[in-house]
């Protein structure tokens, strides 16, 4: 959680996506709701108000994870999908889409498969371009360390 809303950069992620929640009791969970290993993230707003907060969700190696197929990860064992959120309090604003370039993304969305092919495209022409000094700052994500194999192991 952050004091306001952080730099945008989209370099090195598939996709990036930024929407609006809001929280009638503390927060959200996250964990692993399998194994019961969950922790609220309380999001209380100024003076213990609950209120809107924007979530920036950035996601990478979905693709490779998805053909890796669902695997328990291991210690040692190579991370394929990566995520990072970022969520600061904002007012309640539209979805956001600010990268759209995995094949799994585009599965879950309604974007045409033209759509796609241009996004991929636009990725690529963006990708031989230099970076500009604010994607060349660095963020520190949060890895979830899902859909993951060790080299040696097949697929399956």
């Amino acid at each position: 959680m952050t004091a306001g809303e952080p730099p945008l950069n989209c370099e090195g992620w598939d996709e990036v996506v930024e929407i609006s929640l809001y929280f009638p009791s503390e927060g959200p969970l996250v964990g692993d709701p399998l194994s019961e290993d969950l922790v609220e993230v309380p999001l209380l707003g100024e003076e213990g108000q609950y209120q809107w907060w924007r979530f920036r969700i950035h996601a990478r190696g979905r693709d490779a994870a998805s053909e890796a197929g669902d695997i328990c990860a291991e210690e040692g064992d190579t991370v394929l999908e990566q995520h990072l959120v970022q969520i600061w309090a904002a007012p309640q604003a539209p979805e956001t889409r600010h990268r759209l370039t995995d094949e799994v993304g585009r599965r879950r969305r309604t974007a045409s498969p033209e759509e796609y092919a241009a996004a991929k495209a636009a990725e690529a022409a963006h990708s031989a371009m230099p970076p500009t000094p604010a994607e060349e700052m660095p963020i520190a994500p949060v890895h979830a360390e899902l859909h993951t194999r060790a080299p040696d192991t097949p697929a399956g």
